[in-house]
């Protein structure tokens, strides 16, 4: 399940105030990178800029920071947690969230001076981490987004079938899957003329898995090129993305209907030769 952080609220009179009720609204919550950084200390100012730290990685490696510690300094706020990996739950199909206890990190942020109040953390915090559901689905690439869409939860643990009401972005639901392929019945579907296998990451190989495929929905122009990619049904630590790199550079025979090459968007498995 993906965990929400809800916005930040309230005043305080005090420093020491101000960190309780910090350490209230998050010690022992995941919350959501809108950058997925890299590296186990992480610094940024007031603006969300990045001071210290890696590069962007996928997100169900480096996008989630379980939150143990929180202390308000004189002229920053630092947060203490364990990175969270996400991976496939094979009864559920779902992504779930494992805290990973050996990936330690640590969020600095400098402060344009003292925390007066709660309130005050909000902007500094908000250009750092995604708050509402919206922001997160929107935080991520768009390969990934009808999936989040349809899974992530709302600040109030809302699911698609309750999803709150400012969420208007697209989902690929199993209806309408359902109706893309009753209309690729008049058509010859794409040929592969070249596969490419995804890259294993060394840290994943020899790991157990319920499925070692990543379902994923493509769209293929009438030149047998890649376009649009969405994620159906991933695996997580940063296996999808893999996926993705590989059936971009794969290249098909177009579909056919009545006698013309055409686009069309088709359902495919990406396999990773993992051992079980």
């Amino acid at each position: 399940m993906f965990c929400v952080a809800g916005q930040i609220s309230g005043t305080a009179a005090t420093a020491q105030d101000v960190e309780q009720s910090l350490k209230q609204q998050f010690e022992g919550k995941i919350l959501v990178l809108r950058h997925p950084i890299q590296g186990g200390s992480l610094e940024y100012d007031s603006d969300g800029k990045v001071l210290k730290g890696g590069g962007e990685g996928p997100w169900t490696i480096y996008g989630r920071i379980k939150i143990d510690e929180l202390q308000l300094q004189a002229d920053k706020l630092l947060l203490k947690g364990t990175r969270v990996d996400y991976k496939l739950d094979g009864r559920a199909r779902q992504l779930v969230p494992l805290p990973n206890e050996k990936k330690h990190v640590s969020v600095q942020v400098s402060l344009n001076g003292t925390l007066q109040n709660v309130t005050d953390a909000d902007a500094a915090l908000d250009h750092i981490f995604a708050f509402t559901r919206k922001e997160v689905v929107e935080s991520a690439p768009d390969f990934w987004r009808s999936y989040l869409e349809r899974y992530v939860p709302t600040t109030n643990g809302q699911t698609t079938a309750e999803r709150d009401a400012d969420a208007k972005l697209p989902s690929l639901t199993d209806e309408a899957i359902a109706e893309r392929k009753k209309s690729w019945k008049s058509t010859t579907p794409p040929q592969p003329v070249l596969t490419l296998a995804p890259f294993l990451p060394h840290s994943v190989r020899g790991g157990k898995y319920f499925d070692s495929v990543v379902l994923l929905m493509v769209s293929v122009d009438e030149t047998g090129k890649v376009g649009q990619i969405q994620i159906l049904r991933p695996l997580g630590e940063g296996l999808d993305e893999e996926a993705v790199n590989a059936v971009k550079k794969w290249r098909f025979k177009p579909a056919q209907r009545e006698g013309h090459a055409v686009g069309v968007e088709m359902i495919i498995e990406c396999a990773f030769n993992v051992g079980l």
